[in-house]
């Protein structure tokens, strides 16, 4: 389940090379509604999407975003990975 894998990412390793590129689990907690229980996950307050960096840029990122991008999703990767 998502709260199961959100809270071992956050409990890993904090040293870990790519644990800074993977969202993390602030909080969570069980909301009663009408329609019955939810579960609700409070995550860290990211920054501006990279569809809005994309549309900031016409369409074309430049080679040294589009790299440290990637670099950054692949760090993550191995965080998880691991």
């Amino acid at each position: 389940d998502e709260l199961g894998i959100l809270s071992i990412l956050r409990d890993g390793n904090p040293q870990a090379s790519g644990k800074e590129h993977v969202s993390q689990l602030l909080n969570s907690f069980v909301h009663d509604g009408p329609q019955g229980k939810h579960i609700c996950l409070a995550l860290e307050l990211l920054g501006i999407s990279i569809l809005d960096v994309y549309q900031s840029f016409d369409g074309s990122l430049p080679l040294i975003l589009v790299q440290r991008v990637a670099k950054h999703v692949l760090q993550a990767l191995q965080y998880i990975h691991e």
